[in-house]
């Protein structure tokens, strides 16, 4: 950070007042006389019964106002020169209320909300070079209130950039264009030169003060000699080296000014010249105060404020500087000059009045702005979609403020301050979502990429069946496990669905082999059922069911079919075994038994033959189970049977459903018992 950017303030406890026109040019500062004391056009009347006793005046301890720019103005008559400093010291409200509408004049002549960053800069460079110091240093100041918002902006936009492109904050770096370096640059050369003008105002204070002093010694000499007319040329010329003489320190003004007119006094008194010349050259003031007066008429059409109330010091000193006129005239010229003065303040103050209500009117106009982007500072969206819809509607509210016109200076770095802290806001918050989604976007990132490594873990396994349920959990948790950007989303997704290819790839052509093998198992029985039907026409009961063993032995071990043929051809297979089972058992149940035989050991033979024949035979033990409950409950019921007509109607009944539920019982259990039988010998 440039040296001199925590030091912008310029203290104007640290300038001295002054009261001549040179040094408020240099350096802003209007101080005009509150008072228009005419002691050379009073002595007249006072002379001669003051000054033979007047004593030289001693130097003034107490520090007084410089002479003040102070309206409305009252010229004293016979005031002394201590009421008169009195009036000055009390009159330093005025000469605020009229500073501040300098000031406010001043401050407010350019808007730079509407600047940007480059222009901020280049008008920083032109005021260090072109401006004078004080009023570089005012200006730079201003502009860096505007360029430093644009920097936090840039800062904030890049901070946001970085975070969005998944990195962490603690790693961001701001990169300058060197627009700060080149800005305190020019504001640095701006203090220097300030320091340097305040050195050379200083410098010339102690010269004038010294060449003042020197007058006034001489004019203390001319007061102890007789008059002549050199004498009074003389003092003529003093006069005008005192008028031409303008800075001087703070402290010594009032005891230069006390002095000065002293000697002046005394010597005027102790003139015993024509009177004529005296009429002759208070004629010549008369025309100077009259020139003076239509001079203050005339600044009713001048519009800067600042020029206005500097023309006007100046014409005070002037007025006041200017020896006496014809008494006859005295109280008429001055009133005329007092009015206009008063007139032009009257004015002026209309003027900066008007000015002031169209600025507060912009205040509350901006005041509202503060609240509505206030509104999308505070409010914390859900999507990014939001987000950037917020921030084009801030960027609307700051295309609005600039066409709203200035403030008052009073509010106008804080009503600046306090619609950009909602910017700043908004970035912070914006900034803060970001970094929640990426964090979240990691954590997405993580586990899609663990997701990639487990399927690529199984992706050559040759259990297809339990593989394949393992890739669609792996697929069902992909889809649960969130959304990334499409780069992103679409490098991790190509990965994983690559490890998915090569398994279901590889399945497909196992899958290919087993159709093509299927299809052969399906000639294969079509020719074992033919096999089948050919043993209806042999009569060798014994040597049928042997064969019929063997045909069954190889129906169980020829393999799968297509699907589509699996039940039509089960069927076709089952129902040639029933006709042959038909046809030559003549035990009917002997029949349904070995077909139940058969009918297990068919269950048995496939891939989960023996995880159905146990769900097949817990069912059976069930049912025998709930049938002998089912017994025990009837039997219990019987017992309480009477002897009456229908309760032995009721017994019949349930000793036959008892009966029933006995047969029902053994024959699962037999049907047990073959399931038991293939399950063994599986």
């Amino acid at each position: 950070m440039p040296q001199n950017e925590n030091n912008l303030e310029v203290s104007k406890n640290n300038e001295d007042m002054v009261v001549n026109t040179s040094e408020m040019e240099n350096e802003q500062n209007l101080s005009i006389e509150s008072t228009l004391s005419e002691n050379s056009e009073n002595s007249d009347s006072t002379s001669q019964s003051t000054q033979k006793n007047v004593q030289e005046p001693k130097k003034s301890k107490q520090k007084i106002k410089a002479e003040e720019n102070i309206l409305p103005i009252n010229e004293p008559t016979t005031q002394t020169k201590s009421e008169f400093a009195n009036n000055e010291v009390s009159d330093d409200e005025d000469e605020d209320e009229e500073s501040k509408m300098i000031d406010e004049e001043e401050s407010l002549n350019i808007d730079y909300s509407s600047y940007t960053k480059a222009q901020l800069l280049n008008e920083a460079v032109k005021a260090s070079t072109l401006l004078a110091p004080r009023e570089a240093i005012k200006k730079i100041q201003n502009i860096r209130t505007f360029l430093e918002s644009i920097l936090k902006d840039e800062r904030n936009e890049q901070l946001h950039a970085f975070i969005n492109e998944g990195n962490d904050e603690e790693a961001f770096e701001y990169k300058d264009d060197g627009t700060k370096q080149k800005f305190y640059e020019a504001y640095n050369l701006a203090q220097e030169a300030r320091a340097e003008e305040k050195k050379r105002i200083e410098n010339e204070k102690l010269k004038n003060l010294n060449a003042k002093n020197a007058i006034i010694d001489r004019i203390k000499e001319l007061t102890e000699i007789d008059e002549t007319t050199s004498s009074i040329e003389e003092i003529k010329k003093l006069q005008n080296e005192w008028k031409a003489i303008r800075v001087v320190p703070k402290q010594n003004l009032q005891e230069l000014y006390d002095r000065y007119h002293f000697y002046l006094d005394k010597f005027y008194d102790n003139l015993a010249i024509n009177r004529e010349l005296k009429e002759v050259d208070r004629l010549k003031n008369r025309d100077i105060k009259i020139d003076l007066w239509k001079k203050v008429v005339d600044l009713k059409d001048e519009l800067s404020l600042k020029k206005s109330f500097i023309l006007l010091a100046k014409y005070k000193e002037e007025f006041k500087n200017t020896g006496p006129v014809p008494k006859e005239l005295n109280e008429e010229i001055w009133e005329k000059f007092k009015n206009a003065c008063d007139d032009i303040y009257k004015q002026k103050k209309e003027q900066f009045d008007k000015i002031q209500e169209k600025r507060l009117e912009n205040l509350k106009l901006k005041e509202v702005l503060v609240e509505k982007a206030r509104y999308y500072a505070n409010y914390i969206p859900s999507k990014a979609s939001e987000w950037k819809t917020n921030y084009e509607e801030l960027n609307k509210l700051m295309d609005e403020w600039k066409t709203i016109g200035q403030v008052v200076k009073s509010q106008s770095e804080n009503i600046w301050n306090n619609f950009k802290e909602q910017f700043n806001t908004f970035a912070k918050n914006r900034n803060e979502y970001y970094k929640k989604i990426n964090n979240e976007r990691k954590n997405i990132i993580a586990i899609k990429e663990d997701l990639c490594k487990r399927a690529e873990e199984i992706m050559h396994s040759d259990a297809f069946e339990e593989t394949a349920k393992e890739f669609i959990k792996l697929q069902d948790e992909w889809k649960k496990s969130g959304h990334l950007a499409m780069a992103k989303s679409n490098e991790l997704w190509t990965r994983f669905r690559a490890a998915c290819d090569v398994f279901f790839n590889k399945r497909q052509l196992q899958f290919d082999e087993n159709k093509n093998k299927e299809t052969e198992n399906l000639t294969i029985k079509k020719a074992i059922i033919k096999e089948i039907e050919t043993l209806l026409n042999n009569d060798n009961i014994e040597e049928i069911f042997v064969k019929l063993k063997e045909i069954q032995e190889r129906w169980n071990n020829t393999g799968f079919v297509p699907v589509k043929f699996k039940k039509k051809i089960n069927d076709r297979f089952h129902n040639a075994v029933d006709s042959v089972y038909k046809k030559f058992h003549k035990n009917h149940e002997n029949y349904k038994q070995a077909h139940l035989n058969e009918h297990y050991r068919d269950i048995a033979s496939r891939p989960d033959g023996i995880k159905k024949l146990g769900d097949e035979e817990r069912r059976i033990k069930d049912k025998i189970t709930a049938l002998k409950y089912e017994i025990s409950t009837l039997e219990n019921n019987i017992g309480f049977f009477g002897r009456t007509k229908n309760a032995e109607k009721l017994k019949i009944e349930f000793e036959e459903k008892i009966i029933k539920v006995k047969e029902h019982i053994e024959k699962l259990t037999k049907e047990l018992q073959a399931l038991r039988t293939a399950k063994n010998k599986a």
